[in-house]
């Protein structure tokens, strides 16, 4: 398995931005569809554009901070290797992507940053039981 600390060989700041752009265009889908749930609403969203963390690139693993609606800033680390390696490769010499302090295969990666923000509908939340949950539709 590929993490970071590990050294990708041939790995490049252009493919990591490329990698980057897909990521945000698909957790923006994901979370488009996270949105229509009876369960969860945004209360924050991802905020302008992807601000680069030189500091915390390694190793052929580039960073970036995602500024999100309630002034949160998410960590990614992306490796700079080609798209077609990291996007649907669940083998475990795919490499993984850094959200927050877990790292993910894509998929996942998708999924953990589509999640940000979102948070449990008030109606669903008990004061004194915390969540309750919700009853079947009918």
């Amino acid at each position: 398995m590929i993490k970071p600390g590990d050294e990708i060989e041939g790995a490049t700041a252009d493919l990591a931005v490329a990698a980057l752009a897909a990521l945000l265009a698909d957790a923006h889908e994901r979370a488009k569809e996270l949105d229509v749930t009876k369960v969860k609403y945004r209360a924050a969203h991802i905020e302008g554009a992807p601000v680069r963390d030189p500091a915390a690139d390694a190793g052929g693993w580039f960073a970036w901070r995602i500024l999100m609606s309630d002034g949160r800033e998410v960590p990614v680390l992306i490796p700079g290797v080609d798209l077609n390696k990291i996007r649907g490769n669940l083998s475990a010499a795919a490499p993984r992507i850094g959200i927050g302090t877990a790292l993910w295969w894509w998929t996942d990666a998708v999924a953990s940053l589509a999640d940000e923000g979102a948070a449990l509908r008030p109606e669903l939340v008990s004061p004194k039981a915390g969540p309750m949950k919700p009853s079947p539709p009918k």
